[in-house]
């Protein structure tokens, strides 16, 4: 009696795992959200050093930091296993960031909340406008078209509250925007299109100083 139960013992032992869980979302702390304050630090060269911090998360091995550039797109990403990662980023740029959380265990990755920041050309000089944000019509959508039109809506932001106008580019092809309309004082616009096409298109926003940014380009066809 006594091996049977000491074998019960043994099988349980060994066929007991330890519970593995998930990776918690991490919280951000550092560029605050929305901040328009961040100044640089070198204004001779053309980049600052940046230290994003967040929180430590639960059930995580190591943290991975994206950083995005609204205006190139372009995605940078550093590998970490603390909770601040100093960076070195382009001046005079929006920036979308976040923080995902790693299991290595799972293999599995949690992403934080996505926050944005603005970081300064220069110091003495006014804050370059946002990158619109283009709301319609969306990225890869089918649209229909009203008597041969369609309209393109978006929205505009600068901290210096002086957008002066917008443009619009759009084309048949990503990377041949030729088709122009300048000057637009609101931030809608119609536009007469062709049926059963695929169009590109993207906003510039220009403020009193002349400084512009350029938004993502989305892609749509009509029906």
């Amino acid at each position: 009696m006594r091996n049977i139960l000491l074998l019960i013992f043994t099988l349980f032992v060994c066929c007991s795992k330890e519970k593995v869980f998930q990776p918690e979302k991490t919280v951000l702390l550092y560029p605050i959200n929305y901040d328009t304050c961040i100044q640089i630090n070198d204004t001779i060269n053309s980049t600052s050093n940046i230290n994003f911090v967040w929180k430590n998360s639960n059930y995580t091995d190591s943290y991975e930091l994206v950083i995005k550039n609204i205006t190139t797109e372009e995605i940078k990403t550093y590998k970490t296993n603390f909770t601040n990662f100093q960076a070195s980023i382009k001046n005079g740029f929006s920036y979308n960031w976040w923080v995902n959380s790693i299991s290595n265990s799972l293999g599995s990755k949690i992403k934080s909340d996505t926050w944005l920041f603005f970081l300064e050309k220069q110091v003495d000089l006014n804050y370059l406008p946002y990158s619109a944000r283009l709301v319609q019509p969306q990225n890869n959508s089918k649209v229909n078209l009203l008597d041969n039109q369609i309209e393109f809506k978006w929205e505009g932001y600068d901290v210096d509250n002086d957008i002066v106008n917008y443009s619009l580019n759009y084309g048949f092809a990503i990377d041949n925007l030729d088709k122009t309309i300048k000057n637009i004082s609101a931030t809608s616009v119609k536009i007469q299109l062709n049926n059963n096409q695929t169009y590109f298109w993207q906003v510039v926003t220009v403020d009193s100083k002349g400084n512009k940014s350029f938004s993502t380009i989305y892609e749509f066809t009509t029906n």
